[in-house]
């Protein structure tokens, strides 16, 4: 029996966080444009944020459908369906909005979930209604496991590689609506001194203890980098992020541009390759098999 609920309680958080899967439904307004349905799976991707807020991890693919419509409409419908147990279906509908790697708040809401590959942006949803329904016409399956080809394809092609393949595939949705523009920004300063929070707003980069980060990145800065009063130096941090940076110094003004990555100072990501040896028992022992927990790693050699 069917019910609307007044939010996510804690039954219900359980039974969301249990699926292995989910699906996300969003269209845009024009009345010909294309209704997207995306399925959503991967462990450590979907967290509940309150009674009546969800969010999910969005990952580099081929498609943008559902980043160009919630920025055109904020509309979105989350859907779970059990495939084993007792039968149920819970839909969370609500309005949606997204932060990308270039947002200043991707980095908190990215640290709610499992530091995969591939992070694309956050799609967070208030939610003005939660209800449920029988799903007594959804199957029963086997899960299996999940599928980790997107997460080495993504891993493969490094923090540099995914930009460029969202700058040239992930600019527009189907029916031509703007989601990612692909646009590779400079900064304007009138001093060589910047604020941290500032420079955080206007490049996605932090500067935290262990020097410059950015989602997954972090590269060390010198001490020099930082001044007593906490500003950072943005020659020093052009210099160890591959930024150029021009003058003008006729007018007091110089242009910082994006990090290039290519100066071998950052790692491209934050995972590990992966690494297939036989354990104790002579089975293959995959070191991805470990994602999500934290491990440590003792190389040897016997010569």
């Amino acid at each position: 029996m069917g019910r609307v609920h007044d939010g996510i309680d804690a039954e219900l958080q359980a039974f969301l966080e249990r699926q292995s899967m989910f699906f996300v439904a969003t269209a845009p307004l024009a009345a010909d444009g294309h209704v997207n349905l995306s399925p959503k799976g991967l462990d450590g991707t979907f967290a509940v944020l309150g009674p009546r807020q969800v969010a999910y991890l969005d990952l580099t693919g081929s498609g943008i459908e559902t980043v160009a419509h919630v920025r055109e409409n904020a509309r979105i419908t989350l859907m779970f369906c059990a495939f084993d147990g007792p039968a149920r279906i819970v839909r969370l509908f609500g309005r949606g909005t997204v932060a990308t790697r270039e947002d200043p708040a991707f980095g908190e809401l990215a640290a709610r979930f499992a530091a995969l590959p591939g992070a694309r942006s956050v799609v967070s949803v208030e939610l003005d209604r939660v209800a449920d329904s029988c799903g007594y016409g959804v199957p029963r399956m086997t899960f299996v496991e999940q599928r980790d080809r997107l997460l080495r394809w993504a891993d493969s092609h490094g923090d540099v590689g995914l930009g460029e393949y969202r700058a040239e595939r992930n600019r527009e949705s189907i029916d031509g609506l703007p989601a990612t523009d692909g646009t590779i920004r400079s900064v304007l300063l009138d001093e060589l001194l910047v604020d941290t929070d500032a420079l955080s707003a206007r490049t996605g980069w932090t500067i935290k203890d262990e020097g410059a980060c950015k989602a997954d990145v972090c590269v060390p800065l010198p001490i020099d980098a930082r001044t007593a009063d906490g500003r950072v130096d943005v020659r020093v941090l052009a210099e160890r992020l591959g930024m150029p940076l021009v003058a003008d110094e006729g007018h007091g003004l110089w242009a910082l541009g994006p990090e290039t990555a290519v100066t071998g100072k950052a790692l491209t990501s934050a995972v590990a390759p992966e690494l297939e040896l036989p354990d104790a028992d002579g089975n293959p022992f995959r070191l991805s098999s470990l994602r999500g927990q934290k491990v440590l790693l003792v190389a040897w050699a016997s010569w």
